[in-house]
């Protein structure tokens, strides 16, 4: 099991909400360091990690960050904010495939419709549908479909019954339950119930 403190300078560190790891397709994690606008990569085979591609312009992994796999070996990024009374609709496209030693690169993605941002200080889910598509939840009463293989946003769908009851935070999550509704583990110690 690799450690802190077998990793060095590589290691996020003190990193902060905002961290999440999606698996590369050499079998390696990409993990965002919160708070910072840095990730690393971790090698679970030779327990090691190295220094990731940095995001581009000035954003920094917040709460409510999340990694969203495509078909196409892209990951699309939802980048979370830390700041309370902020909404950020930034996203970052990840190819793995490209950058110095194959560490990938960050480009800009589509941006989040108006209403459906991560807000500031919050948490956010997303669940992925049978039909492929990704909904995610953020904001109270709101949610958005993103389509993997258009590699776009849908309208924001607001209002009750379009999201969870109250807003997300920090640590929440979206499970799935037989009879087709979301169990939403709220974070902060609070759980609900949505559809």
């Amino acid at each position: 099991v690799a450690n802190a403190a077998d990793a060095g300078a590589n290691f996020c560190g003190s990193a902060a909400s905002g961290t999440v790891a999606t698996l590369r397709p050499d079998g390696k994690y990409l993990v965002t360091c919160g708070g910072l606008a840095t990730t690393t990569i971790f090698d679970p085979v030779a327990g090691t990690w190295a220094a990731g591609p940095g995001t581009t312009g000035t954003i920094a992994w917040g709460q409510g960050t999340l990694a969203l796999p495509r078909p196409d070996g892209l990951t699309l990024f939802i980048v979370g904010s830390s700041t309370i009374g902020s909404s950020i609709s930034s996203t970052l496209l990840y190819n793995p495939n490209s950058g110095t030693a194959n560490i990938g690169v960050f480009s800009a993605g589509p941006s989040l419709p108006s209403g459906c941002e991560i807000a500031g200080n919050t948490g956010s889910v997303a669940w992925r549908k049978p039909n492929g598509k990704y909904l995610i939840l953020s904001k109270q009463n709101a949610s958005v479909e993103y389509d993997p293989v258009a590699g776009t946003f849908g309208a924001c769908s607001t209002g009750a019954g379009n999201g969870p009851t109250v807003a997300l935070g920090d640590g929440a999550h979206a499970i799935p339950m037989q009879n087709r509704k979301l169990f939403i583990v709220i974070g902060g110690g609070s759980t609900t119930r949505s559809e």
